[in-house]
């Protein structure tokens, strides 16, 4: 991505090389439908002028990112939705000393364990 935030936060008390609990937050740029800027010069600085503010719905870019993290001892990945609940499990595969998991296009919380 172009943009992204991601937290990698251990669970339990542990450093994530140890950790038996994971979880990944991910954040990619976001705008409402509509958004629109237009470039502007003042006093000689270069910056840009918002046009329009938008509306609902807001759209999302979505998740390009694999993550590895040096923990061998974990064996599942599951995309959680807003609540903290399952969606479905994903793939974590083996990747040296680690594991490497290929975060889907629309997630905004994998836990690993």
């Amino acid at each position: 991505n172009a943009y992204a935030s991601i937290l990698v936060v251990a669970l339990d008390d542990k450093t994530l090389k140890q950790s038996s609990k994971v979880l990944i937050q991910i954040g990619t740029s976001e705008r409402p439908t509509g958004w629109a800027t237009k470039p502007v010069t003042v006093d000689k600085k270069e910056g840009e002028e918002v046009t329009s503010f938008g509306k609902a719905p807001w759209q999302i870019v979505n998740t390009d990112i694999t993550l590895t993290i040096e923990n061998a001892s974990l064996k599942t990945a599951r995309v959680l939705d807003t609540n903290g609940m399952v969606v479905k499990d994903i793939p974590l595969e083996s990747s040296g000393t680690g594991k490497k998991v290929a975060l889907p296009p629309n997630a905004l919380y994998v836990v690993l364990e």
